[in-house]
Formats: C-alpha cells, sequence, structure tokens
C-alpha cells in the first residue's frame, strides 16, 4: 500500500552507527520476526524527538518519512 517497514534507530554510541551495524541489526531481526514484518530500512538519528516525559514523539519520526502529501498511506 506504497509504506514500508523502516527502523529508526538512535544508537547508544554514535560512532557505531554504520553499514556493518544495520547488517548485524538485521541479521537479529531476521531471526526472530517474519521477514514480512522485518524493516528493510534501518535508518540512525543522534536523537530521536521526545516529550518532556521522554517518551518517544512518534508523529514527528513519521512525518519525516510520510512528506507533505495529503495521504498518510500513499507517497
Amino acid at each position: 500500500m506504497g509504506e514500508e517497514v523502516v527502523a529508526v534507530i538512535q544508537p547508544a554510541v554514535w560512532a557505531d552507527a554504520g553499514p556493518e551495524f544495520a547488517e548485524e541489526l538485521k541479521a537479529w531481526t531476521r531471526e526472530r520476526l517474519s521477514h514480512v514484518k522485518a524493516p528493510r530500512r534501518y535508518d540512525f538519528m543522534q536523537e530521536l524527538p521526545r516529550h518532556a516525559t521522554g517518551k518517544l514523539y512518534k508523529r514527528l519520526i513519521r512525518d519525516a518519512y510520510w512528506g507533505k502529501t495529503d495521504s498518510k498511506i500513499v507517497q
């Protein structure tokens, strides 16, 4: 339906972020999830947006990937 599963990750150590770490995460998730549910892409962010309480602000993360379209399903 125009969507893809993307993992947005904030690594504890930014130096770890890279293609090798993404491949390690991919192998780990493929062992534990079906190939349909496993992320196809792994994106790293130095800091994820959070509320004042520390909870993730998921809408801001989604908006960065959905863009400025009227439909939230089809890009």
